[in-house]
């Protein structure tokens, strides 16, 4: 009979990391997250905005679903570039931006070759807690969720399925042993989101939360132009922490945005419909949209001109 780590190996032998829990630990994740909000260590707002939809029962129309397959595949930051008065402005967006729909499309198909007759079906849930919960991962003191082998530069996905988890591997959350006495994450954190005195950053004031928000709300004061360091998110822990310093390297370079359509995406008027729908598609191939614009580039353009001064 086959089991839910039969399809969990089956991955590994593809190339992937992965791990499984029995669905009904999904109340206990819920539990993990409401817990932090309940103590005040996730700030309302910032639970609404990324924690509140999370489908925690098992789907209507998946009522034999029986496990939670996580699973992680190595994935490298992109580089693109955009022109400015004749200078060429490079721009980093983080591993987990890009392709997350390939990911989820090829990892399924795998399953469902492995296993043809049971489901696999993506599932909206907390994939760093259940990450970390089955094993599969551990958190660095940046709360960023690190995979043997891949260090940070990895993306997270999750299926439900039909097939059974023979063993429960619910366990602990753990911080990597390195995070113990090293705090360079602390130090070169731009906004000082990163603490010793709890392990949980203040998510609210991360760079990688303000950059992610919709372009019309400005910046907190306290984010200098200097910080600004990729597109969207933030790079500067990666960068820094010795637990990725072999794998700081792994960039894809996708292509780059001319002097025009860089006017265009600073200018920030998107209502010619047919053209802002020809640079979202533009815009994809390196896992953005037009939701972070002009406000990110604006800043980004700033900082590379301080930079250079």
């Amino acid at each position: 009979m086959m089991r839910a780590e039969d399809a969990v190996e089956h991955l590994v032998k593809s190339g992937y990391k992965a791990s499984c829990l029995p669905v009904s630990r999904l109340k206990d994740a819920r539990n993990d997250l409401e817990a932090l909000l309940s103590s005040g260590a996730l700030v309302g707002s910032f639970y609404e905005m990324h924690l509140s939809h999370f489908a925690w029962d098992r789907p209507k129309d998946f009522p034999e679903a029986e496990s939670v397959i996580v699973v992680s595949l190595a994935q490298p930051m992109v580089r693109t570039s955009f022109a400015i008065d004749g200078e060429k402005i490079e721009a980093l967006v983080p591993p987990t931006y890009a392709g997350s729909k390939k990911m989820i499309d090829e990892a399924k198909a795998k399953l469902e070759t492995f296993s043809p007759g049971h489901r696999f079906e993506f599932a909206r849930l907390p994939m760093k807690t259940l990450a970390t919960r089955s094993g599969l991962a551990r958190y660095g003191r940046n709360n960023i969720t690190y995979v043997d082998g891949f260090g940070s530069f990895q993306r997270l996905t999750v299926f439900l399925t039909d097939l059974e988890c023979a063993s429960d591997h619910w366990s602990e959350k753990r911080m990597l042993e390195r995070c113990e006495k090293c705090t360079t994450c602390v130090k070169m954190c731009p906004t000082r989101s990163i603490s010793t005195e709890r392990f949980l950053i203040h998510a609210e004031t991360c760079l990688t939360n303000l950059n992610e928000m919709e372009a019309d709300k400005p910046f907190p004061s306290y984010v200098r132009p200097e910080m600004h360091n990729a597109i969207v998110g933030c790079m500067v822990c990666q960068m820094k922490c010795p637990e990725d310093r072999k794998f700081v390297g792994f960039i894809e370079d996708r292509r780059g945005f001319n002097e025009e359509e860089t006017r265009y995406l600073m200018k920030g008027d998107f209502s010619d419909e047919r053209k802002a729908k020809e640079m979202e598609e533009k815009l994809t191939e390196v896992g953005i949209d037009l939701s972070i614009f002009p406000r990110n580039l604006v800043a980004l353009v700033e900082s590379e001109k301080r930079r250079a001064t």
